[in-house]
């Protein structure tokens, strides 16, 4: 180990209990180490109680503090700590019983540890660093807040299906590594095909070359078109029917994709961030008379799709798989490139960025305003002598 100084923009965070302590690990990009695992094993929960309020010793689990601040009816408060999330919910649920009033039970340990050291998004740490697995990572180290220009390596991925089959996954890496190209297709290996294309007997052939490409690239960034909804459910789906790990998240992590009413889908994988495209558009007030990839391509790059938009994609699709297999690698890969220009075009990642920097949310939380309200008034409303209520 050695001792490392580096700016890191915050990609991911999550906080859990392990052995009696509540742990925070985040996950971002550093310009000069690339990928970075921050863990924080010295976090103690808290909630605030008025200090006239009598608790029970008898199993005691917190540290009781006096503070200086009050509620807002002006009466004093202390602190109640705890050593993980659970024994301090476990405490607010027997006070809620017998009807005393809590101070900030509801705030996460996670967006507490950084909103409290003014973090938006961005950290400075030094301390001791160790790499394995193109992770560097930092246990305690010193954590202030700072301001960083990211540099991210781009995954824009997109695959080709038949009825329940893949036939094709593409990815046009772009960013901090220099561009890189990519197609993974079932099927026996022609004469002649470019470099880029990697032909598999089976689909547990593809899926496990393409998981282990995609961690060696280590990609910060997943962009797509229905990226979530389709592309990274219909992988995890397959990968779940052939028991493939579908192992894409940063040092072990999960790769969580779920229904979110009324929006459609959400993936959460460890260390990396998905920002789906026509989502990401709507957020951001463009209007277009479809948010289909062609209509969009058009309308911005003045070009499209290799198939014609007259043809019935679907079966079109289905013959180019049988007939053409390097035609629907060209097809796939340029759906992909398509997605990376739109990026670019319209500045949607600088803008995620700029956004997350600001409200201090990870840029796949930049909807949830009121996690943003939390970020920016609870440390200045402490600061002003009170919690809130």
């Amino acid at each position: 180990m050695s001792a490392v100084s580096t700016k890191i923009f915050l990609l991911t965070g999550e906080w859990f209990d392990y052995k009696g302590k509540n742990l925070i690990r985040l996950f971002g990009t550093s310009n000069e180490l690339g990928a970075v695992e921050v863990l924080i094993s010295t976090n103690k929960p808290v909630f605030f109680i008025k200090r006239n309020t009598i608790l029970n010793p008898v199993g005691k689990t917190y540290f009781r503090k006096e503070t200086n601040l009050k509620n807002f009816d002006f009466e004093e408060v202390d602190a109640l700590y705890f050593n993980t999330q659970q024994a301090l919910q476990k405490q607010e649920s027997e006070l809620s019983e017998l009807n005393i009033k809590t101070f900030e039970s509801d705030v996460d340990p996670l967006r507490r540890f950084l909103m409290e050291k003014f973090i938006y998004a961005q950290i400075e740490v030094e301390g001791e660093a160790q790499n394995k697995n193109n992770l560097t990572r930092f246990v305690n180290p010193k954590i202030k807040s700072t301001k960083v220009n990211p540099e991210f390596v781009i995954a824009s991925l997109d695959i080709e299906t038949g009825t329940n089959q893949i036939y094709s996954i593409a990815v046009h890496i772009t960013g901090r590594k220099g561009e890189l190209k990519k197609v993974f297709m079932i099927g026996a290996v022609p004469k002649k095909s470019p470099e880029f294309i990697s032909f598999h007997q089976n689909e547990t052939e593809l899926l496990n070359s393409f998981i282990a490409w995609f961690n060696e690239v280590d990609p910060d960034i997943i962009i797509g078109w229905h990226v979530v909804g389709f592309d990274l459910l219909f992988l995890d789906n397959k990968c779940n029917e052939l028991n493939i790990p579908f192992k894409i998240a940063r040092a072990n992590g999960k790769v969580t994709i779920r229904a979110k009413k009324p929006s459609g889908f959400f993936a959460n994988i460890t260390g990396r961030i998905i920002i789906d495209g026509p989502s990401s558009l709507r957020a951001s007030f463009f209007d277009f008379e479809d948010f289909k990839l062609e209509t969009v391509a058009q309308e911005l790059l003045g070009t499209g799709k290799t198939i014609n938009p007259d043809k019935k994609k679907v079966d079109e699709i289905d013959r180019l798989f049988a007939e053409d297999k390097l035609a629907l690698a060209e097809y796939n890969l340029n759906d992909a490139i398509l997605v990376t220009d739109i990026f670019k075009k319209t500045g949607l990642l600088e803008l995620s960025v700029r956004r997350s920097q600001i409200s201090g949310l990870f840029i796949d939380q930049l909807g949830m305003m009121t996690n943003a309200f939390d970020h920016f008034y609870l440390p200045l409303l402490h600061r002003k002598g009170f919690v809130a209520p």
